[in-house]
């Protein structure tokens, strides 16, 4: 529905459209028109110097009279400044930026008055949000196991690991290097290139086990990928079987440094018995780190479910082009993005836009909750953040100069700890 407004100088109608859009139609009265006229002889004015005259104090008849192009050009710049100024102060209606994106169309104009539309974005509409409706599911704790310790060591070992290539039939517990195409399309469309997959239990999937066992370098197989018996019912049912072919292009076995001091030592600690405890509280930190994810998931979900916005295209435009610039600074993604044809590309960026949508939606709605809520931080919480933030990006902090793009991303990261740890807190 459209909304108007008036006053003595202006009459506006104001249109809402999608994607944040305003469209403002102005008609003047001949009070602006007269005001923007005068405003424009001064300018023109300023600029002129002749004879007799300083620059500038030429009489406002000769520069009426000698320079009517100049006035006239000067006058719709003005129309649309006063107008738009004018307009804005009555409505109360604000662009998302001034620097670009406002449009304008001067309709017509005379001493009597004048008709223009202006088409700019607003920042999204942002409904007041109800916390206490908010249910949070039980997230059960991954019990700790003193064999994800061993397993997080022995992974760690890798690092160090010497390859050895083995000329024999491929047995439980190998490395293999293997190329993988997808047959069901034309041409047939290489997955994995020169990639390393260690034929374990629980480390490929059974399929692949099943036919690489008793393979040898070089062999060529062709199969049909198929989902392991015990998948999640859920994973079984989302499982696409395709047709495969896999190269094997070498066969290693993988000698690990042994689990003594001086690998300790590698790994920052003085000896093993310090580096298990240190991989220990590691391991019962991330299981906290799970816990309080799969928190902030659900609450990001109870609020992108209940509470969708309209949200400018200029936001999800930069958002977007974000997204998608630090995926493909990952040389792995970068790696299987060039394989992808123009189809899957189109698809992979679809997934980013909508998580664009989701960033982006998620941000007003969590600045609404800290306005609402009325959520304080201190400047002294802003500091230790941005330091904190620094030492993430290998910068050396200096307290007494810190940029002030960090403390802007402290005070982004402060805003939603403390709105999450509210809501979890009141739920």
């Amino acid at each position: 529905m459209d909304l108007e407004f008036e006053n003595e100088k202006v009459h506006v109608k104001v249109t809402k459209k999608p994607a944040c859009l305003v469209e403002l139609n102005i008609t003047t009265s001949s009070l602006l028109t007269e005001e923007a006229k005068n405003k424009a002889i001064k300018n023109v004015k300023k600029e002129i110097s002749i004879s007799g005259f300083r620059k500038g104090k030429a009489p406002d008849s000769y520069i009426i009279t000698n320079y009517p192009k100049e006035i006239e050009a000067e006058w719709k710049n003005e129309l649309a400044n006063l107008s738009f100024l004018e307009a804005e102060k009555l409505v109360k209606i604000y662009p998302l930026s001034y620097s670009e994106r406002i449009s304008y169309n001067l309709k017509k104009y005379s001493e009597e008055g004048a008709e223009l539309t202006f088409t700019f974005e607003t920042e999204p509409t942002v409904p007041t949000i109800d916390i206490k409706k908010f249910k949070l599911k039980e997230v059960k704790e991954k019990k700790f196991e003193l064999k994800d310790v061993d397993e997080l060591i022995r992974q760690s070992r890798f690092f160090y690991a010497k390859w050895n290539e083995v000329d024999r039939p491929i047995k439980l517990g190998d490395y293999v290097i293997l190329d993988i195409e997808a047959l069901d399309v034309n041409p047939p469309k290489k997955i994995f290139s020169d990639v390393r997959f260690e034929i374990k239990e629980k480390s490929v999937a059974n399929w692949m086990k099943d036919v690489l066992i008793d393979a040898k370098k070089n062999d060529i197989i062709e199969t049909i990928s198929k989902p392991d018996k015990d998948l999640p019912k859920e994973e079984k049912t989302e499982f696409e079987e395709k047709r495969v072919r896999i190269t094997v292009k070498k066969i290693e076995e993988a000698i690990l440094p042994p689990l003594d001091d001086s690998f300790a030592k590698k790994m920052g600690k003085n000896n093993v018995e310090d580096l298990k405890k240190a991989v220990e509280e590691l391991i019962k930190k991330m299981n906290k780190e799970k816990i309080l994810k799969d928190k902030i998931d659900q609450i990001n979900q109870f609020l992108l479910k209940n509470y969708p916005l309209d949200l400018p295209k200029s936001l999800l435009e930069i958002e977007f082009k974000t997204k998608k610039e630090e995926l493909l600074k990952n040389p792995e993604f970068k790696k299987d993005w060039d394989l992808k044809n123009i189809e899957e590309k189109k698809e992979i960026e679809k997934f980013i836009l909508n998580d664009s949508r989701d960033a982006v939606t998620l941000i007003y709605l969590i600045r609404k909750i800290f306005q609402d809520e009325k959520i304080k931080i201190e400047e002294k919480e802003i500091k230790e953040k941005s330091i904190e933030i620094m030492k993430e990006k290998m910068k050396k902090p200096e307290i007494k100069t810190i940029p002030q793009e960090y403390l802007a991303l402290a005070f982004s990261r402060l805003c939603m700890e403390k709105v999450y740890d509210h809501i979890l807190k009141n739920c």
